[in-house]
């Protein structure tokens, strides 16, 4: 393989490569040497603003005051579809015991108020239900 010549692309670049932005293109005075001239009048950039009042205390608890009014509100508002659920809840389940129990039948089903319950007891053994006098 033949070895090409050293040319200028080959080396490293380095900052003396870089233009000298200190000196201007069209070779007029140079921006970094120019003096400027300082003018009397500053520009009006900065607005006008009244001075800073702090609040007062009086202040401050109104904005407490409508801090705690609207967390109050807006857990109110969070809260109110489950509030209506669980209503909707308990009259279904009233609505489902006075159709299965109704208060004004001659007899009263099974498991409902007033009916006969069936009661379980456990038979009593011979052994402990008289001791023996020592």
């Amino acid at each position: 393989m033949a070895k090409r010549p050293f040319s200028v692309a080959d080396r490293r670049r380095s900052v003396a490569d870089l233009p000298d932005f200190t000196q201007p293109a069209n070779g007029g005075p140079s921006v970094a040497t120019r003096r400027v001239e300082p003018s009397a009048v500053p520009p009006g950039i900065e607005p006008q603003l009244p001075p800073f009042r702090p609040l007062t205390p009086r202040r401050n608890l109104l904005i407490v005051g409508l801090t705690l009014a609207t967390v109050l509100g807006l857990a109110a508002l969070m809260l109110e579809p489950h509030r209506l659920l669980t209503a909707a809840k308990a009259a279904r389940a009233e609505a489902a015991t006075l159709a299965a129990c109704p208060p004004d039948a001659a007899s009263a089903a099974p498991g409902c108020p007033g009916s006969a319950m069936p009661v379980l007891m456990l038979p009593m053994t011979p052994a402990t239900a008289v001791a023996p006098r020592r």
